[in-house]
């Protein structure tokens, strides 16, 4: 496992493994499991549905895991998308602005995983 990648895309492994009682291992199959994740396709459907519950839901389910994992990147990502959401109405363009970040952060996550593991 590359640890450098993951830092550069905003995963903080040292902290995770803390997070995970010293043991490496386990964060990296998690880490692993999360490329399965399909989050992200529910998110998209909702987005694209004007499903703003649906969106919420999904965004605030990744902003737990992406915490617990410590994706920083992601997580704040997340956050954000979530906040706006919870404030009710929510002007198009903002939400789409905040959409589009969750959905690069997410998909830079699953890259960097991928590639700090085949590094």
């Amino acid at each position: 496992m590359n640890v450098e990648m993951l830092k550069s895309a905003g995963i903080d492994y040292d902290r995770a493994v803390k997070r995970f009682m010293g043991k490496a291992h386990i964060y990296e199959k998690v880490l692993g499991d999360f490329l399965d994740d399909t989050a992200l396709d529910l998110a998209i459907e909702a987005y694209n549905g004007g499903d703003k519950q649906g969106l919420f839901e999904c965004a605030h389910e990744m902003k737990g895991v992406s915490g617990n994992m410590d994706m920083t990147d992601l997580y704040r990502v997340a956050c954000e998308l979530v906040e706006l959401l919870r404030e009710g109405t929510v002007p198009n363009d903002a939400l789409e602005a905040a959409f589009l970040s969750f959905q690069s952060a997410y998909l830079d996550a699953k890259t960097a995983i991928r590639q700090a593991m085949e590094a």
